[in-house]
């Protein structure tokens, strides 16, 4: 295990800043891979850290900054990404939307794959869910300011998707 992570820390680091974030992963990072996989991939340590029962937000050594990998308690592995706020601007999904578009660019770039929903005191979440098959489980949640912009958003599986961190109620 330190080998591996030593062997992450010598390669050049993958400029995660670039990569489109997708249902399945981003750039290198594909959901479901382990930590040690995951960090190979990115050629960078990603830390352990505090989290809640079912998983654990962490972020890659180096940045960027705002962007924070959803790993599962049971097994490690990865099963979201979100990305926190606006900056670096680059971090996007693979259709552009980022943290600042409007609610209508989501609507529009996603169209009928869109459903809303919104609970008694909180801001309104756009879920994306693609149909096709080989997305199946995998969701985009996007959670809404009181302006009607993207406040953050949180790609993976379903039952991970939420835009809360782990441990929060």
């Amino acid at each position: 295990m330190a080998r591996s992570r030593a062997e992450a820390a010598k390669r050049d680091p993958v400029d995660l800043s670039a990569q489109p974030i997708t249902v399945n992963g981003m750039g290198p990072l594909r959901i479901g891979m382990g930590r040690q996989a995951a960090e190979r991939a990115v050629g960078a340590r990603i830390p352990d850290g505090p989290g809640g029962p079912e998983c654990r937000d962490l972020a890659v050594e180096g940045g960027p900054q705002n962007l924070s990998l959803r790993f599962s308690n049971d097994d490690d592995r990865l099963v979201a990404i979100s990305v926190l706020s606006s900056t670096p601007a680059s971090l996007a999904t693979a259709s552009g939307v980022h943290v600042g578009s409007t609610r209508e660019d989501v609507l529009a770039t996603y169209d009928s794959e869109v459903t809303s929903r919104q609970g008694e005191g909180v801001s309104e979440e756009l879920v994306f869910a693609p149909r096709l098959a080989k997305f199946h489980g995998r969701i985009i949640t996007f959670l809404m300011n009181d302006d009607g912009t993207v406040a953050s958003f949180i790609a993976g599986e379903r039952n991970f998707a939420d835009p809360l961190p782990c441990g929060s109620d």
